[in-house]
């Protein structure tokens, strides 16, 4: 089969008519941002800002969007000019800025609550965990005995409906 993309009703109609198959599936980054939650991209531009905001000793922000291309393109090249950064699009980029901004793990346990509070997945997410319930069995492997609130939502949520749901340690 060659790159075959499905239209979403399209998969739901392939699964269904392939009960007896084995199915995986994973959410990952997409099912954050579907609920509101800021990708890995945009947390990164927030911890350079505020790492720009707080050293710079600029005033740029009084005179442009924080948010803005031009703001980003001037951030980028303080950074740059520090030498101490990864360069940008960098694969270390995440877990350096994330420990840079808040050096605390609780800092950044905390930082993370606070972007998932009052966040739902969205409604082709619950239908993927729907189609998970149906057809598998689920398996939920807890990162450091931590979960985000999003994921504490969507894990009491298995709960009701999964009578094979199985915690790996």
């Amino acid at each position: 089969m060659d790159n075959l993309t499905l239209e979403f009703d399209q998969f739901l109609r392939s699964v269904e008519i392939s009960k007896n198959d084995a199915f995986t599936f994973l959410l990952g980054a997409g099912a954050s941002v579907t609920s509101g939650i800021p990708s890995a991209g945009e947390c990164i531009w927030e911890w350079k800002t505020n790492i720009y905001e707080t050293k710079s000793n600029s005033k740029l922000f009084e005179i442009i969007d924080r948010n803005s291309a031009q703001a980003r393109i001037h951030i980028q090249k303080w950074l740059n000019s520090e030498s101490v950064y990864p360069k940008e699009n960098s694969l270390k980029e995440y877990s350096f800025y994330v420990k840079h901004c808040y050096p605390i793990e609780d800092d950044r346990r905390k930082y993370f609550q606070k972007l998932c509070e009052g966040k739902q997945p969205g409604l082709k997410d619950m239908n993927l965990i729907k189609l998970g319930i149906k057809f598998s069995r689920i398996y939920w492997k807890e990162p450091n005995s931590r979960i985000c609130p999003l994921q504490s939502t969507i894990l009491k949520w298995l709960l009701k409906f999964i009578p094979t749901f199985s915690m790996i340690n």
